[in-house]
């Protein structure tokens, strides 16, 4: 019993040990970064490192405020939140149809959007392009939001969650005379928000950080979103101006944060249901 409990006791300290370990190695580049923010350009990479500034400045920040940030900003923000937004409904919708009807081809319609997980995007980059080109939107932000619009990642969980969504409750609603929108909307959708709040977090993620795409559509500077603008910090007369840009990567990481402050728990709760249904 006594080597129980001191088995016991040392498996809590190295869970905490590590736990606090991998903390610090996850936080500290973080840290490192909104304090080296603040720092002269020509002082963030000095020998030796200084980890707080010894003379903080609110210049980098001026530099990109006094640039086209609060531009590349706005831009950025409403393309990832369309780019949420509309994936979320669409795979939330298709979802719902592949768990609880049956139509002819469903299975193989399904496997379908499962194949299009399989396919890497950056072979799909080249025909995407010569379309939208052909079609005359380039350098149009609805190049950006059209190859986002279904996900068949999101069908695929949401499509998993539908399936605990008791099904006497909407037949319960189709005899009280609901039409199936108000069924999927009234019903369904309160149901599965932990789920679509997960998956609403990773396309926004995926969205806010998207650089290749972003890069290869647009051409004019007042449409770049936040990654691209940025970017010319980091190459700028042959040298990287590295306070712009922390100060820019710190500016940048702010709606993430918030988003993920404000879907957390439907986000533990989704990711917590998904494992469960594992």
């Amino acid at each position: 019993m006594k080597n129980y409990k001191v088995s016991r006791k040392v498996g809590h300290f190295l869970n905490h040990f590590f736990l606090i370990l991998g903390c610090i190695i996850t936080v500290y580049p973080l840290v490192w970064m909104l304090f080296s923010s603040f720092k002269p350009t020509s002082m963030v990479m000095s020998v030796p490192p200084e980890f707080f500034p010894s003379q903080p400045t609110l210049e980098n920040y001026q530099t990109i405020f006094a640039d086209n940030i609060g531009i590349y900003f706005w831009n950025s923000t409403y393309i990832s939140i369309i780019r949420t937004i509309i994936p979320v409904y669409t795979s939330a919708l298709m979802g719902y149809v592949f768990a609880k009807f049956n139509f002819r081809g469903k299975n193989i319609m399904f496997m379908i959007f499962i194949a299009t997980m399989m396919v890497p995007w950056i072979v799909t980059i080249i025909p995407l392009y010569n379309m939208f080109n052909v079609i005359g939107i380039l350098d149009k932000h609805i190049a950006l939001i059209l190859p986002t619009v279904v996900s068949g990642y999101g069908i695929y969980l949401v499509r998993s969650f539908m399936f605990q969504v008791p099904s006497s409750l909407m037949e319960s609603a189709r005899i009280d005379g609901c039409g199936e929108f108000m069924i999927f909307h009234k019903i369904v959708l309160p149901l599965v928000a932990p789920a679509m709040a997960a998956l609403g977090i990773i396309l926004f993620l995926q969205a806010w950080d998207d650089y290749l795409w972003p890069f290869l559509v647009l051409t004019s500077e007042e449409k770049y979103t936040l990654t691209i603008g940025l970017s010319k910090y980091a190459f700028k007369q042959y040298t990287v101006a590295y306070g712009p840009v922390l100060a820019g990567a710190v500016v940048s990481i702010l709606p993430v944060v918030i988003v993920y402050i404000v879907l957390q728990k439907h986000i533990v709760e989704g990711i917590s249901l998904g494992g469960v249904k594992g």
